[in-house]
């Protein structure tokens, strides 16, 4: 993650929030932890998922970066999604994601504000992978 921006405290509490996505429904959440006063964090942590061949076309990930608020609700502070759906960078990582499994494949992303509605679904009727 790039640097971030001071809020009105002067620091960022943050942590990452990975959601595994299958047919835009978020199934599996993941969690880094949180990094104290730091606006350039560092995660030295690996978050796995499986997901079977024959589900990875309508799969994704969700990536949420929030501030850790121990007084008040948490602070979004970007967003993206990784799948076959996404923007046009999204999509060549997520492909090359995709085409090299069991391999790190790392890339600089920058952070959004999305409209849940585009990528996710409220319904729960789908199988997870």
């Amino acid at each position: 993650m790039k640097k971030l921006t001071m809020d009105d405290r002067n620091y960022y509490y943050p942590y990452v929030k990975v959601y595994l996505l299958y047919q835009c429904q978020r199934i599996e959440k993941k969690k880094t932890q949180i990094i104290f006063k730091d606006l350039n964090p560092v995660y030295e942590e690996s978050l796995t998922f499986s997901v079977t061949r024959d589900k990875i076309k309508d799969s994704g990930i969700h990536v949420v970066v929030n501030d850790y608020d121990k007084w008040g609700a948490n602070e979004l502070i970007g967003e993206l999604v990784l799948s076959s759906r996404s923007g046009t960078q999204e999509i060549k990582h997520w492909n090359e994601t995709v085409y090299r499994p069991n391999q790190t494949v790392s890339e600089w992303h920058a952070l959004k504000k999305l409209k849940e509605s585009r990528y996710l679904r409220t319904s729960s009727s789908t199988k997870p992978p």
